[in-house]
């Protein structure tokens, strides 16, 4: 699409993630990500991995999980905000709690 340019209000050398919830769809049983400065991204690999082994190695198991949570994921996202929605219309209609964010049904 193009280049972006993000802005940030804390600045870091390095993040991390796990890919145990969303980005695996909760069904990778483990794995996680760290991106950043190339030299922070060295230190964080050579704290985190067994020594000799890079950052990179994982089993075809896990490589299996993890795609497919990659494949799953949207929809499960789709899901809650649907969900999410209901129960809002819900607690407005029936309850007459005033809901943030609302329903978007109206």
């Amino acid at each position: 699409v193009g280049d972006a340019e993000y802005s940030f209000h804390h600045k870091a050398d390095a993040i991390a993630g796990s890919l145990i919830k969303n980005p695996g769809g909760g069904i990778a049983p483990r794995g996680g990500y760290v991106a950043g400065t190339p030299a922070a991204v060295g230190a964080s690999l050579r704290r985190l991995a067994a020594p000799g082994v890079t950052g990179s190695a994982v089993d075809g198991e896990t490589m299996r999980l993890i795609f497919q949570g990659l494949w799953l994921a949207p929809g499960s996202v789709a899901e809650s905000v649907k969900g999410g929605m209901l129960l809002a219309y819900l607690a407005e209609r029936m309850l007459g709690v005033t809901a943030s964010p609302g329903a978007a049904f109206d």
